[in-house]
């Protein structure tokens, strides 16, 4: 999923939540602006189970002045089946 966030009138730091259904259970890579960030206190995810599926359900903090560019990649999970 790729997308641009901006920043509301111009305040450098940022907090955004996003839900995304049936996302299934691979864990995620968030690349900002071609930079990967790591899963720590800026970035944070978990998971949503339905009958339906999985829903990822991601909050990112960021600061910047400028249009961003937000990047999450799928990634194969370390847990043995």
């Amino acid at each position: 999923m790729e997308g641009d966030a901006y920043t509301n009138r111009g305040y450098a730091e940022e907090e955004r939540a996003f839900i995304i259904e049936g996302w299934g259970d691979a864990d995620v890579r968030l690349e900002i602006n071609g930079k990967r960030r790591p899963r720590g206190r800026d970035f944070r995810y978990g998971f949503r189970h339905t009958l339906q599926g999985s829903d990822l359900i991601v909050w990112i903090k960021y600061r910047s002045t400028d249009p961003v560019g937000l990047r999450l990649t799928p990634v194969k999970s370390n847990c043995p089946n």
